[in-house]
């Protein structure tokens, strides 16, 4: 893949301010940026188009970014396209990344984050052996959760709040905040959104 002051990069979301963060963001540090204001523009575009990565919002007005994503792999398939989500798209980011997108940016979002992301996606041509690898030992460590662990973690990842997880399991907020920091910890995410990362990583089964 090209370097990162040549890296071609497509945002494709329908709220001008975030779209237009992103863009300024990711164009300060070098990449260079087209956007789009929906997923039907970027679609029409596709064909004469040849990005290194797409940063793709979940919820966009006529098509859905899942239904984006779709067509992109189809055409597009070694393309990496990262996803933006909200954190009540959570469940909807999980399903996204199954289907193939490599990440996602959880709103709201931080400059520092956001590149973050974009070049560990973009800077590899090693990507997918790297995932192996790292799946192997995020599966090895998430092995060693508690059971009560493991049902914080799934619900969690479903997209429950603190507040619905402690009523589900009868347990107080304070416990789900006190299991998610630990889960945290034990598995070295520095954030929610790549605790998800690393559970759809490891091949957990969300009842």
């Amino acid at each position: 893949m090209s370097d990162e002051a040549t890296t071609s990069l497509h945002i494709v979301d329908d709220e001008d301010l975030i779209r237009n963060s992103l863009a300024t963001v990711l164009s300060v540090a070098d990449y260079d940026v087209d956007t789009f204001s929906s997923g039907v523009e970027y679609l029409k575009a596709l064909p004469g188009l040849n990005p290194d990565c797409v940063i793709l919002d979940v919820r966009m007005p006529q098509m859905s970014g899942l239904d984006v994503l779709e067509i992109v792999k189809q055409h597009k398939p070694s393309t990496p396209v990262i996803m933006i989500s909200g954190v009540a798209d959570i469940a909807i980011a999980v399903k996204a990344m199954q289907s193939g997108a490599a990440d996602f940016i959880e709103k709201p979002f931080e400059p520092d984050a956001v590149l973050k992301v974009v070049k560990k996606v973009c800077e590899s041509a090693s990507t997918t052996s790297h995932q192996t690898a790292n799946s192997a030992e995020i599966e090895a460590v998430y092995s060693s959760l508690t059971e009560r662990e493991t049902e914080v973690l799934s619900l969690l990842v479903k997209g429950d709040q603190n507040k619905v997880v402690a009523h589900k399991l009868g347990i107080s907020p304070r416990t789900v905040e006190v299991h998610r920091a630990r889960i945290m910890q034990r598995l070295g995410a520095t954030s929610f959104a790549e605790l998800v990362r690393m559970t759809v990583l490891s091949g957990l089964k969300l009842a």
